[in-house]
């Protein structure tokens, strides 16, 4: 699991290019299937940054970033607290309201 973790950081630290929405999409499936899953801090950070690194990606374009990065951030939001932890979701909930 925590080879996987690493590749989504580490494809958000990439930068934007072509096949950013598809990796958007990837992860929002990857959280959906191991929603029960466990992770461990250095994990959770992981996921975090990566959402984080998709966010501030998109920041210059705010109509991609509602279509791309907003379905991400609330569905992290509702991710239970194994996921993200509750200090996540505060700067989760601080980029959800900034987009909307």
């Amino acid at each position: 699991m925590d080879a996987r973790v690493r590749q989504f950081h580490q494809e958000a630290l990439e930068g934007l290019n072509k096949n950013t929405p598809k990796q958007i999409s990837t992860l929002r499936r990857f959280l959906h299937r191991n929603q029960d899953h466990r992770f461990e801090e250095g994990e959770k950070n992981r996921l975090f940054n990566a959402v984080q690194t998709f966010y501030q990606l998109y920041d210059s374009d705010k109509a991609r970033q509602q279509e791309l990065v907003l379905p991400l951030v609330e569905d992290c939001l509702k991710m239970p607290y194994n996921v993200f932890s509750s200090k996540h979701k505060k700067t989760f909930l601080k980029m959800y309201s900034a987009t909307s």
